[in-house]
């Protein structure tokens, strides 16, 4: 009797196999569009944030934008330093480009090159 259900498995597979159908594919239909949805939620979250969330989201933090938590977030950058930051662009403005963040007191050419690929300034 055992080896009659095998044999009409391997039939029942052949079957599906010649018309097309795998039980293998419903399921990697719903792994995609689970895929797809969780995507589209993510992308659903990023677009209702704001800039420098938006960015930090993605690895960058706006250092033009960013508040003295998302500073931080920086490694290297305590909460004396963010505030310099903030400081800083009180008193000169935004920053044109990355490297004016050397112009902060505090903020060497060795930290900023740990922090200069999770810093942007658009």
């Amino acid at each position: 009797m055992r080896g009659k259900r095998i044999f009409m498995v391997i039939v029942i597979a052949a079957a599906f196999s010649m018309m097309g159908l795998t039980t293998a594919a419903p399921a990697k239909e719903k792994a995609k569009s689970a895929k797809a949805e969780k995507s589209t939620s993510i992308e659903k979250s990023i677009s209702g944030a704001g800039e420098a969330v938006q960015q930090a989201i993605r690895g960058k933090i706006n250092i033009n934008q960013a508040d003295l938590n998302m500073l931080t977030k920086l490694k290297g950058i305590g909460p004396d330093r963010a505030k310099a930051i903030l400081d800083y662009r009180t008193k000169v403005g935004s920053f044109k480009k990355v490297e004016d963040l050397m112009k902060v007191k505090g903020i060497g050419k060795g930290l900023f090159e740990k922090i200069k690929p999770f810093i942007s300034v658009k």
